[in-house]
């Protein structure tokens, strides 16, 4: 079976069994201090009221940050009169952004269900409902470009794009108990792009269950994705765009030993770029290890990631 088709159907397998064994809890007010299922306190955030039980993926950015053409120049991308007009063009939309919702930061919400839907859900958390009121009414006419498939809708300071379904789910406040995305988010406050990958329990079963444990014999690294999928309890990355480009990725493992075979895992998919791990800042404190990234090296870890994502798309 490939990759691709294992991984639809752990989709399938994860959202009947959330389907099944989900509970509607009391409705919530929103914007208000909830606890997760363990009862520990939750930090007040913007959009904790739009976390579904489900939710495995937390990404936040700092639009103010955002610089097109130093990106541009980094990445090597054309350097024509049309492309930087076409910079100039989103990057003067950004900063409009900025100024009409009165905030910087918007965020993207995934989980198993936004793979089948084909999207995320993108939250834009404004000053006050007018300001969200006036970013829809800008954004709107770019929505179509995107896709036919998605809405927006605003919700008192918030403006939310996602497929009808999505927004319809977390429009309902429920006590979604993902505080460990809340958590990794908050713990990486200096860097202006985040994003944390913490999978809910039943999902994690799936996956020990049904991923293999060892990769095709085609493929060139020898890793189990099994045992990461059983040994990783939450992966955070967080990142500088150009020009002074900087990536932290922190692997909180289950415990030592589990920290030693993701280790291991790491050294096998760095290995594919000969010399790369040297170039690399690699800690590990307990069952937590961190990969570090500089200016120099930022490029290729991208390039490595990226290899490994098409690989088990194919």
């Amino acid at each position: 079976m490939k990759i691709r088709n294992l991984i639809s159907l752990i989709i399938c397998v994860s959202l009947a069994n959330a389907l099944a064994a989900q509970n509607l809890p009391e409705t919530l007010e929103r914007n208000v201090l909830f606890n997760d299922v363990e009862q520990r306190a939750v930090n007040h955030h913007p959009v904790i009221a739009y976390l579904e039980p489900s939710t495995s993926l937390l990404f936040r950015s700092s639009l103010k940050n955002v610089n097109t053409e130093a990106i541009a120049a980094w990445a090597g991308l054309p350097q024509n009169r049309n492309a930087k007009t076409n910079r100039d063009r989103i990057q003067r939309k950004i900063d409009l952004a900025i100024h009409v919702c009165g905030e910087s930061d918007v965020y993207v919400i995934a989980s198993p269900r936004s793979l089948v839907e084909a999207a995320p859900t993108i939250v834009f958390p404004c000053k006050n409902p007018s300001n969200a009121t006036d970013l829809a009414r800008l954004i709107k006419d770019d929505l179509p470009k995107l896709s036919a498939k998605l809405e927006l809708r605003t919700d008192q300071r918030f403006v939310l794009i996602g497929v009808p379904q999505a927004i319809q789910r977390v429009l309902v406040p429920e006590v979604a108990g993902r505080s460990k995305l809340i958590e990794a988010l908050a713990s990486t406050d200096e860097y202006p792009n985040s994003m944390a990958i913490a999978l809910p329990d039943r999902v994690r079963d799936d996956l020990v269950s049904l991923w293999p444990e060892q990769l095709p014999p085609s493929w060139p690294i020898e890793i189990s994705p099994r045992a990461m999928a059983r040994d990783i309890d939450r992966v955070t990355a967080s990142w500088r765009f150009p020009p002074s480009a900087e990536l932290l990725v922190t692997f909180e493992n289950t415990d030592l030993a589990a920290a030693h075979r993701t280790r291991q895992s790491i050294s096998k998919i760095l290995s594919h770029r000969p010399g790369l791990a040297d170039r690399l800042a690699i800690s590990i404190d307990n069952s937590t290890i961190q990969v570090k990234a500089d200016d120099a090296t930022f490029a290729e870890v991208v390039l490595v990631l990226a290899g490994l994502w098409t690989g088990l798309m194919e």
